[in-house]
């Protein structure tokens, strides 16, 4: 049987939850502790599946990116 194709919504959903309760934003790592979802997850599906929903605050290089989610009119 398997997984289904596509993103696992119940990540999606604890990521966007995540996130939402750290308005000032969150790295990648932070994320995926807090989710209990591997980091390299997280980086995928912050930058694929969630691109339209999540902002790049601030990038100190590019392994360490600080995320937020966008504002309605974003």
């Amino acid at each position: 049987m398997g997984r289904n194709p596509g993103p696992d919504p119940e990540k999606i959903k604890r990521i966007i939850e995540t996130m939402r309760n750290n308005p000032k934003g969150l790295w990648t790592m932070e994320i995926a502790r807090k989710t209990k979802i591997s980091k390299s997850t997280v980086h995928r599906y912050l930058n694929t599946f969630l691109k339209e929903k999540i902002k790049e605050e601030r990038s100190f290089s590019d392994l360490v990116k600080l995320y937020t989610i966008k504002k309605k009119k974003e």
